[in-house]
Parts: C-alpha cells; structure tokens; sequence
C-alpha cells in the first residue's frame, strides 16, 4: 500500500518524470543513448521557462 501511494505521489509532482522518459525513450529511440537525468532536467527546466503552461507558480 505505502508503495502505491508513493507512486501516485511521484506522478502528482512529477518526480516520476525521468523514469516515465526513459521508458519512453527505450521503446521509441533505441538507437540513440539516453540523455542523462541532469540533461533531462535541464531540457525540461529551459522548455518549461520559454513555453510556460498552465501550473501553480
């Protein structure tokens, strides 16, 4: 049960977000290396700042 609540915690606050990339990437990008977590984070950070969408701040 505390395993399922911190899941569903994870993907509220999107803290699942690299893991639910990489699985993405595994499955449609198999080629290509997977970028590293900071390099996703940081990818996601800069679209996120110069492509605001609905979010609380």
């Amino acid at each position: 049960m505390a395993h399922m609540v911190a899941r569903v915690w994870k993907g509220m606050n999107g803290l699942d977000a690299y893991e639910r990339y990489l699985a993405h990437h595994r499955h449609e990008h198999q080629r290509t290396p997977a970028p590293s977590r900071a390099d996703f984070y940081r990818a996601k950070w800069e679209h996120e700042s110069t492509s605001p969408t609905a979010r609380c701040c």
